[in-house]
């Protein structure tokens, strides 16, 4: 019998599933067809269309970065309290922003992540049209949630905006561009933008994205006020439940978080930035205790500077052992099902993708563990590979990026975005947003 045709066959790695049964393969083969994983096995029968292999290959389910900014100002003024910083570098800097150099921006970031294993992604700035035009030919799947700032005007979205990107774009790219509305945070949209959000949310079965409790400064700001926590207010106004993304989520109380595990609402954590810039660290242990489910999130290349989810692994654990005093919190695996098939479950698309398995889309990375920072390495029935990718991995050492079966990366070689243009680019649009902003002169 003529074995059947497929597009893709990934022969010979070991496998990370990410599935249930948390099933890990010393050596097995996918075969992809139509954009989806149609076989997973040893020794499969097909004959492929194109092959990858890879000795010391491991396959994954693709990274999901479930908070980050589109922004281009990597390593612009640095070292500055978060509300400072807010005021006097992002708000001038956010209103010079126009869609050229978004444009440039988000081909920026999403080559940044493409080579990082990130394929697919939260994305909260501004002028996301030109965000969803990259993501047609980048090849990444994108959730767009335009930034709606009220207070002060000028520096964000509006809430129309946010509709027509929806109108627009939502499900276009084969499904791949998603549109969420984008809610700032609750210290610089007003009620009303809140409530409408939700109530266009709930009509067109989509989720919410905002900054919560971020700083201490931000709290108690509202308790001074509204003599409620940000998570108290929003209970208030009836906004939580439903698909609902709250970045960072640094200081809450008991309270606030039996209001999120009552609501369902994701927390996402950022680690990263919030050392840098000593905004706290995220009760996340007690809130996994609690029931509430916590994925993670780079936050932007200005604030983390880096928006390589991979980084955030290794980080992520490490920071919450040192806040609780416990080394046995937060285990590996528990951090990398939080990159994985924990964040496709906060944005509806579990059934999809975050995990390997016949049926799903075929968003899969390959890590290639020849690298003495991941050897030696075990792979029988008591193997540490989970450990070795959270603990000792980087961004470089992903050496294959797929989404939807369309090989975006290969031996580190992007298909779809061209490095050396952008590069070029996106230097040429740094100074022009720092000139407009006035943080350097149209000498420099």
């Amino acid at each position: 019998m003529q074995p059947k045709t497929v597009d893709l066959l990934i022969k010979d790695v070991m496998v990370l599933k990410m599935d249930p049964k948390r099933t890990f393969l010393e050596k097995a083969s996918l075969a992809v067809d139509g954009g989806y994983i149609v076989d997973i096995g040893s020794e499969l029968a097909y004959e492929p269309e194109k092959v990858i292999t890879l000795k010391q290959g491991v396959a994954l389910p693709g990274l999901i970065n479930c908070h980050m900014h589109g922004t281009l100002t990597r390593g612009i003024c640095e070292d500055m309290k978060l509300m400072d910083w807010l005021n006097e570098i992002c708000y001038p800097l956010d209103a010079q922003y126009n869609p050229e150099i978004i444009s440039v921006s988000e081909q920026l970031n999403q080559l940044e992540m493409i080579m990082s294993g990130t394929t697919t992604f939260v994305d909260i700035y501004r002028y996301m049209d030109s965000a969803a035009r990259v993501l047609l030919k980048s090849g990444l799947r994108g959730f767009l949630t335009p930034q709606v700032v009220d207070i002060p005007q000028g520096v964000g979205e509006t809430f129309a905006d946010n509709v027509e990107l929806f109108h627009n774009w939502h499900g276009k790219g084969n499904g791949r561009i998603n549109v969420w509305m984008g809610v700032h945070a609750p210290y610089t949209s007003v009620e009303e933008t809140y409530v409408r959000a939700k109530e266009f949310a709930d009509a067109h079965n989509i989720g919410i994205h905002t900054h919560v409790a971020e700083t201490l400064d931000e709290v108690a700001m509202f308790q001074e006020k509204h003599g409620k926590t940000p998570f108290e207010f929003l209970d208030s106004l009836g906004v939580l439940g439903g698909p609902f993304l709250a970045a960072h989520c640094i200081h809450v109380t008991e309270s606030d978080m039996d209001i999120m595990a009552a609501n369902d609402v994701t927390a996402v954590y950022n680690p990263i930035s919030n050392m840098k810039l000593a905004s706290g660290i995220a009760p996340v242990a007690r809130m996994r205790e609690k029931g509430i489910r916590v994925v993670l999130g780079t936050d932007s290349n200005l604030s983390n500077n880096s928006i390589d989810l991979v980084k955030e692994l290794q980080i992520a654990g490490p920071l919450q052992k040192l806040g609780r005093m416990d080394a046995a919190v937060l285990k590996s695996y528990e951090v990398l099902e939080m990159a994985t098939i924990r964040a496709a479950e906060a944005l509806g698309i579990e059934e999809s993708v975050g995990s390997l398995e016949v049926g799903k889309k075929a968003d899969i990375i390959l890590f290639d563990f020849d690298r003495p920072h991941l050897w030696p390495y075990l792979t029988g029935e008591r193997n540490n590979i989970v450990e070795q990718i959270v603990y000792s991995a980087n961004g470089a050492d992903v050496h294959t990026t797929i989404v939807d079966g369309k090989v975006l990366m290969e031996n580190r070689e992007v298909k779809t975005l061209c490095r050396q243009e952008i590069f070029a680019k996106s230097q040429k649009m740094l100074k022009r947003l720092c000139v407009g902003a006035g943080l350097i002169s149209g000498n420099d």
